[in-house]
């Protein structure tokens, strides 16, 4: 118990380190502040300098999902692919969940790949905003991950989006009625 604790704070800590120098950045993009300091950029990358995947506790994290999250950003900054612009372009497609998971599989380590997954997926289906694009990223995970332990989870999930749309595709019949100023 006492390593599961300390695993978990160990990437709660590291994830807050990494979200300040982020931040920092934003702000500098922003305009809020004149420069990035050198320091943030140094405090990035010593704290990816031993990511914490190497320990299975990290997976039980409740803060795993934020760890590998900023641990995927950092890649993408250190390979050169933190262009701002870029990055809120593809938050605003209609792609940008599979864009998670694509860059995701490019820079975790294989064996988080199917937890991270699971919690973006068991995360973004909990939101209610039934986002059709969620049904084909679960299939994608049952295939990649037939054996899945986390699959009877995130499926009622799906199955409340599914359902969500057959209904919005179902024509209107003479059963259903209009509540005029509910």
């Amino acid at each position: 118990m006492i390593s599961l604790i300390k695993a978990d704070r160990n990437c709660y800590y590291d994830a807050v380190l990494v979200t300040v120098a982020w931040m920092k950045d934003l702000m500098v993009g922003q305009g809020m502040m004149k420069t990035f300091a050198p320091d943030f950029a140094v405090l990035w990358k010593e704290v990816f300098k031993q990511p914490l995947f190497s320990n299975p506790k990290t997976l039980q994290s409740q803060r795993f999902r934020y760890y590998a999250e900023c641990y995927v950003y950092f890649q993408i900054y250190m390979h050169g692919n933190f262009i701002r612009e870029k990055l809120e372009e593809t938050s605003k497609s209609k792609q940008n969940k599979i864009n998670k998971i694509n860059e995701s599989k490019k820079y975790l380590p294989i064996n988080v790949q199917e937890d991270y997954i699971a919690s973006y997926l068991y995360e973004e289906c909990s939101q209610d905003r039934y986002e059709k694009e969620l049904i084909g990223l679960f299939d994608d995970f049952k295939s990649a991950y037939p054996q899945s332990a986390y699959i009877p989870f995130i499926s009622p999930l799906i199955e409340k989006i599914v359902k969500s749309h057959q209904t919005a595709t179902t024509a209107f019949n003479a059963q259903m009625k209009f509540v005029e100023d509910y």
